[in-house]
């Protein structure tokens, strides 16, 4: 129960945080990466969810690090939409691949990019690092299995 709370609370800061520092995407498409697509369609299992915002001056340090239970996953479909199921809850969302990172795209509102640092048969791992405008630094790791 402590890891799906500070999950959710991790979820929330990043939605903030995500819609604060990306761009709008008006539309989900492939390019250049139908290798890396074609790698990653599929059902993987979570390992390891982490988010982290640096401490700033005046501002309490955050740190999210979520472990993936027996029943969490991401699945990735051909038609460019993904399903993660953590816990109890499930949000679906657009991806695409391109120049080796991922961009997931929530009901058209925001888009989060990571870069898609491992991608093998069995094994994923995305990750981003965002400069913030108070001088606070944010990270995201994602790992996953089949």
């Amino acid at each position: 129960m402590k890891n799906i709370n500070a999950f959710r609370n991790g979820l929330v800061i990043l939605l903030i945080f995500s819609f604060l520092s990306c761009k709008k995407n008006s539309s989900i498409s492939s390019t250049d990466g139908s290798k890396e697509i074609a790698s990653i369609i599929g059902r993987w299992d979570v390992i390891n969810l982490t988010s982290s915002l640096s401490n700033s001056e005046g501002l309490e340090p955050y740190l999210s690090d979520y472990t993936g239970i027996p029943g969490d996953y991401f699945e990735f479909k051909i038609d460019g939409t993904v399903v993660m199921h953590l816990g109890q809850k499930q949000i679906a969302s657009k991806y695409v691949v391109s120049n080796h990172s991922i961009i997931f795209s929530y009901a058209g509102l925001y888009s989060d990019t990571l870069a898609i640092e491992e991608l093998s048969n069995n094994r994923a791992t995305f990750s981003v690092k965002k400069n913030l405008p108070l001088g606070q630094v944010f990270n995201k790791t994602e790992a996953l299995q089949r």
